[in-house]
């Protein structure tokens, strides 16, 4: 059967331009019976996950959208509505990508369709760096507004639409590879959801995915939290601030740091493992086949941990909650 995650980014090619047939757990050593006992079980995590994830995310949604009607100031509007941004990227991942995922996981094979096959995993990576970006936008707010807040006052409520669609196109750009190639192929009689790449070009798209995509990003989110702390912790901001903004402002770079550190931990071993399965170095153990599977499960669970930090960190959305 097509492992659904790591079997789509299997794109290496035989030198008669023939498509290497994708590897299921009975590849790893695996029984028939034992390999749909553990997809079962990890169907089973998938379901979990919506239980939890869908209802935290719009519980954080409503409460971000009940924030919005307090009047608050601008730059807490702009970061208000682009954590909205990435509650409902989120609740997209987790109603389409994740419920997918649990379904793909009880069959044997691709039946989901061509246009799904296509769709999963371009609007996966396509909501995954649309909240990505929306939180490194949150992190140069925030820089501005602490660091230089002078500067905060050219911030209007009229470009926090254009700044949160601005971060899906940025994420739809990333996306473009998926669109383009994530095709549905038959193989021996099954349909699996691969794509379709060259060596060359799975190289090319981990190049452009990485070095353009993520890293420069990171980068600047790494320049603005180092500014945001060594200005709050360690008291060095040119400007001065009153003990209750620089409270606030340190509870929201908490929570905003936090959010983004348990994202980029709990996807980063699900692109090791694509990105060493892609070149074809996983040994052809059970274990490999297991730890693969627990990586997409733990990267996809990200979705219904962030709401629970969120609550947990920011009393006044535990307070608006209630409410």
């Amino acid at each position: 059967m097509l492992n659904i995650v790591f079997e789509q980014h299997r794109m290496d090619l035989t030198n008669s331009s023939e498509f290497s047939k994708p590897e299921d757990g009975t590849a790893y050593g695996l029984s028939d019976s034992l390999e749909m006992k553990i997809r079962y079980v990890f169907a089973a995590f998938c379901g979990f996950i919506l239980i939890i994830g869908v209802p935290g995310h719009i519980c954080v949604f409503l409460t971000l959208v009940d924030s919005t009607r307090s009047k608050p100031s601008q730059v807490t509007l702009m970061t208000n509505f682009l954590l909205m941004n990435v509650t409902v990227n989120d609740l997209i991942f987790l109603l389409f990508n994740v419920t997918i995922l649990g379904v793909a996981f009880i069959s044997r094979d691709w039946r989901l369709g061509a246009g799904l096959c296509t769709a999963n995993q371009s609007i996966s990576n396509w909501t995954m760096f649309s909240s990505f970006y929306s939180m490194v936008t949150i992190s140069v707010v925030r820089y501005i507004a602490v660091v230089h807040p002078t500067r905060s006052l050219f911030l209007r409520k009229n470009q926090v639409y254009p700044a949160c669609m601005l971060m899906c196109m940025m994420g739809f750009m990333v996306s473009i590879p998926n669109w383009m190639y994530q095709r549905e192929v038959t193989m021996d009689g099954l349909k699996y959801c691969i794509a379709l790449m060259t060596v060359k070009q799975t190289w090319l798209y981990f190049v452009l995915l990485g070095g353009v995509g993520f890293f420069p990003a990171m980068f600047l989110m790494f320049i603005c939290y180092s500014n945001l702390i060594y200005a709050l912790w360690c008291g060095r901001s040119e400007v001065a601030h009153t003990s209750g903004h620089v409270h606030m402002s340190m509870r929201v770079t908490v929570t905003v740091l936090t959010v983004l550190l348990v994202f980029i931990l709990m996807w980063l071993p699900y692109w090791i493992m694509i990105y060493i399965s892609t070149n074809g170095s996983l040994p052809k153990k059970p274990i490999t086949y297991i730890i693969t599977q627990i990586s997409v499960i733990f990267a996809y669970s990200n979705c219904a941990v962030s709401p629970v930090i969120y609550f947990t960190l920011q009393g006044g959305l535990k307070k608006l909650l209630k409410k």
